[in-house]
């Protein structure tokens, strides 16, 4: 079923490219409008499942061998996963994602007057998007391979 819908999506959308652009819009400005809280919260939820999974005996668990001694410290491999993380990120989205936002606007329903409170907002939704929220999608991703990849 899902190979059906991805072709048939694909398959419009290389046939009518302009009508599925302008559907695909109003279907995501539809879920953003009435399921920002959906996604929060289950950011939230993750954020509190990984809290849960460094406090609990899964913290200590160690990745590779039980008799290797790791070749990193924690504080290193955090500092050089962050900073791959941001450093790509930043690179890459640094200017434009804030731009983006204060050109196009927000599907957020915030009275903006003046250039100002555009700015304002485009930072707002940037630092979102590179805070706790943001990570912990890739945390979640990372924790998983990692067990599978270095631990079974």
């Amino acid at each position: 079923m899902a190979s059906v819908v991805l072709w048939g999506f694909a398959i419009t959308a290389f046939v009518e490219p302009e009508g599925t652009k302008a559907e695909a819009s109003l279907w995501q400005s539809w879920v953003t409008q009435n399921f920002t809280w959906l996604y929060i919260g289950s950011q939230d939820i993750w954020a509190l499942f990984l809290f849960y999974i460094c406090i609990s005996k899964y913290g200590a668990l160690k990745l590779g061998r039980a008799d290797e001694k790791p070749e990193f410290n924690d504080i290193s491999w955090f500092s050089m996963l962050f900073s791959c993380g941001i450093g790509v990120g930043i690179y890459f989205f640094g200017v434009s994602e804030p731009m983006s936002y204060y050109r196009g606007g927000t599907l957020w329903k915030i009275p903006m007057n003046n250039d100002d409170d555009r700015a304002q907002q485009a930072i707002l939704i940037t630092l979102f998007h590179w805070g706790l929220h943001g990570w912990v999608v890739y945390i979640v991703v990372a924790v998983a391979l990692s067990v599978v990849c270095y631990r079974w």
